[in-house]
């Protein structure tokens, strides 16, 4: 069974290597996803190198698109649901 769920992942990331589209935009290296947002948009983030890492950025899309829908980061009890769920996530 391992090779099978090997053999599914491999799949899985050809198909994302296939389906993800890098674009050199200024400083910037813009990654179009296959993943869809909540408005059947591709999902896309941003990456540059600095100082020896790279910074990853939305451009403020999950902030912006949280707060649309009611999320009120501003008060104490939606910024730490905001954080735990960023915490959950490293």
């Amino acid at each position: 069974m391992t090779d099978e769920i090997q053999h599914l992942l491999d799949q899985y990331i050809a198909w994302l290597k296939d389906k993800t589209v890098l674009r050199q935009v200024k400083d910037w290296v813009e990654i179009t996803t296959p993943y869809l947002d909540r408005r059947n948009d591709y999902l896309q983030i941003y990456a540059k190198r600095e100082n020896g890492a790279y910074l990853l950025t939305d451009g403020g899309e999950t902030i912006e698109d949280l707060r649309l829908s009611g999320c009120n980061l501003d008060s104490p009890r939606g910024r730490t649901c905001f954080e735990q769920r960023l915490t959950a996530l490293a």
